[in-house]
């Protein structure tokens, strides 16, 4: 019949449209998932209409699983879920779009990651209200390579600084010394030869300061040979020793493995009297500094102070303290030149921004673990390289 032949080719036409729809929707939802960026919908009322795979894994979980529940159950700070939930209901109120230029994120591992979210209203069929379309890309790394650069670009105007202000200070000095040495057959008193011991002691420390600040200004010319890490921990020890109080205990744990690294002598030592000063003085009533070696492999890039340090082979020293510990406000800024936490004339602040300027330059890295009260941990990557003698 007629009309029955015109029936069955509109529920075939239904039909047709049904499956291509859902072919649509599923083309949809691969194209979604592989967008490598953090896409996510939600409705006035916080419940996740749309959320795709990269989303998902960062909170350790699959699409299914996180449909199933809102960002409330989600977002474990309260401060940031409800920074969050404002965000959403200032988009849906005022139909504008708002961007989110350092919007943090813990992910599933624990690892702090920085976003750049976008969040959008847009119409869904059905609901009175319009929802959030967000997008939300990872800049972590980009930030990361902003701020070595940042740190890169300072150090060297501090440099240039330094180094005019060493070769003028080092003129004076030297003149000083001279002066002292020229005095001391002149003095008769007890008096005057305590007086005059004292200058000496003050003028050894300018000298000192001016060799640190040609060290961080890169003036001084640089001697890389091979060193056997192990070999020059062991022959500082002494000096270690005299440089720490009695009440501060010193213990070595050395590594066979840790191998041979390319390094000028005095920038290494450089590295473990300054790590070792500053262990010290976190220990104002005592404790233990533990220098310790190691080696590492890495097979994938591996994450420092100064950024990714590339696969390979590399020799570790670390210093680790029982002291006072730092906050993380307080480790971001520890690199900076001049900055310092001790006491007017206690320190120069040039210690770890001379420690960061060597290891960076030999192609190493930095990593520092602390927590206030719980003591810090300095390590070092440094490249291993083949005994070239051997």
């Amino acid at each position: 019949m007629p009309g029955d032949a015109e029936d069955r080719n509109d529920e075939y036409s239904t039909q047709e449209v049904r499956i291509h729809l859902r072919l649509r929707d599923e083309q949809m939802r691969q194209i979604i998932d592989l967008v490598p960026h953090m896409i996510f919908a939600v409705d006035p009322e916080g419940r996740f209409l749309l959320v795709n795979k990269a989303l998902a894994e960062a909170f350790g979980t699959t699409v299914d699983e996180l449909m199933q529940r809102a960002p409330a159950d989600v977002i474990q700070d309260p401060e940031k879920l409800k920074q969050v939930l404002a965000d959403n209901r200032e988009v849906i109120e005022t139909g504008v779009t708002k961007e989110i230029p350092s919007d943090y994120f813990v992910d599933a591992h624990g690892e702090t990651r920085v976003l750049r979210t976008t969040k959008i209203p847009f119409p869904v069929a059905g609901e009175e209200g319009p929802a959030v379309l967000g997008v939300s890309v990872d800049v972590t790394e980009h930030r990361r390579l902003e701020e070595q650069l940042r740190q890169s670009q300072k150090l060297e105007a501090m440099g240039r600084l330094a180094a005019g202000v060493a070769h003028d200070f080092g003129n004076v000095v030297n003149a000083l010394h001279g002066g002292c040495e020229l005095m001391r057959p002149t003095l008769q008193t007890e008096e005057q030869i305590e007086l005059a011991t004292e200058l000496a002691k003050v003028i050894d420390h300018a000298a000192a300061l001016t060799k640190q600040l040609l060290a961080f200004s890169k003036s001084k010319v640089s001697d890389p040979g091979l060193l056997d890490v192990n070999a020059v921990v062991t022959d500082l020890q002494g000096m270690l020793r005299h440089l720490l109080p009695a009440r501060v205990k010193l213990e070595q744990e050395l590594d066979p493995a840790t191998g041979i690294v390319r390094l000028d002598r005095s920038n290494f030592d450089q590295i473990l009297l300054n790590l070792t000063i500053n262990a010290r003085d976190a220990m104002k009533k005592g404790g233990t500094v533990t220098v310790a070696t190691a080696a590492a492999e890495f097979k994938v890039p591996h994450s420092t102070v100064q950024g990714s340090l590339e696969p390979g082979s590399y020799a570790v020293l670390s210093v680790r303290d029982t002291g006072s510990g730092m906050d993380p406000e307080l480790v971001s800024m520890i690199f900076e030149p001049f900055f310092t936490t001790k006491a007017s004339g206690e320190g120069t602040g040039l210690g770890l921004a001379t420690v960061f300027g060597i290891v960076s330059e030999s192609g190493g890295g930095i990593e520092v673990e602390t927590a206030p009260g719980q003591g810090t941990a300095f390590t070092i990557y440094l490249p291993q390289v083949e005994d070239e003698d051997g």
